[in-house]
């Protein structure tokens, strides 16, 4: 594989993964808007905490290669 096309390969394959993470980042803001973490649970207690450890899960996931 000539240099232009091996640089080429690699360009699209950061792309992919640029879009992989990005598509990733707003699947977490999506679960973090939803109604789990509502300011105002129906019991009267506060749904705006997050569990860190659920967090490190949604970084790791955010992390990991793209499939």
């Amino acid at each position: 594989m000539n240099y232009i096309k091996q640089l080429e390969h690699s360009n699209n394959e950061l792309a992919e993964t640029i879009v992989a993470r990005e598509d990733r980042v707003q699947e977490l803001r999506a679960y973090l808007c939803g109604p789990k973490f509502a300011q105002d649970q129906s019991d009267g207690s506060r749904g705006d905490l997050v569990g860190v450890a659920d967090i490190l899960r949604w970084l790791a996931y955010i992390e990991s290669p793209a499939k």
